[in-house]
């Protein structure tokens, strides 16, 4: 679990600082497709913070799957997951965010910016089998302020693949 605890137990919306975990390094395995291997994800208290945050040239070929943002183990929605639940920039190459596997895609909820942020000079992203915006069943509005995946432009980005995800109730999408 990477966020706040509240008096209560529970995950905190006031957030524990701007990225639950940043990455700097290539060929990282975050979370996993198999029962139990993912991780939670919530709470960033500050703006433009990411949950996740995969960043730099040496940043190459890192997974991230099986990842609950914003969603507590039991399926309930938690917490806003900070700005960005996923943010991709500044060259990080060949990044996967969720799969083809069952149990590989990510669940995210309630981004307060865009779920999935592509940012400048980051090329072969894959993007697949993630639920974006909504409960397990799809009814319920667990959306995002902005889009489910947004791409920024500067720099350029190329060789992204995007299939098999669920988005729904984005600000824009």
């Amino acid at each position: 679990y990477f966020g706040a605890i509240g008096p209560d137990g529970l995950a905190s919306t006031t957030g524990n600082g701007a990225y639950g975990l940043r990455i700097e390094s290539a060929g990282n395995q975050i979370g996993g497709a198999n029962l139990g291997e993912g991780n939670i994800f919530m709470g960033r208290g500050t703006p433009m913070s990411a949950a996740v945050w995969v960043v730099g040239e040496a940043a190459d070929g890192n997974v991230l799957e099986g990842n609950r943002f914003g969603v507590y183990a039991d399926g309930t929605v938690g917490p806003h997951t900070g700005y960005y639940a996923i943010r991709i920039q500044g060259g990080a190459d060949a990044t996967r965010i969720g799969g083809a596997d069952p149990g590989a895609g990510n669940w995210i909820a309630r981004a307060q910016a865009n779920a999935i942020d592509l940012g400048p000079d980051s090329h072969g992203t894959i993007i697949e089998g993630n639920r974006i915006g909504t409960d397990s069943t799809g009814p319920l509005n667990w959306g995002t302020a902005g889009a489910g995946i947004s791409f920024i432009q500067d720099g350029g980005i190329s060789q992204t693949v995007i299939r098999r995800n669920i988005i729904a109730y984005s600000g824009d999408v």
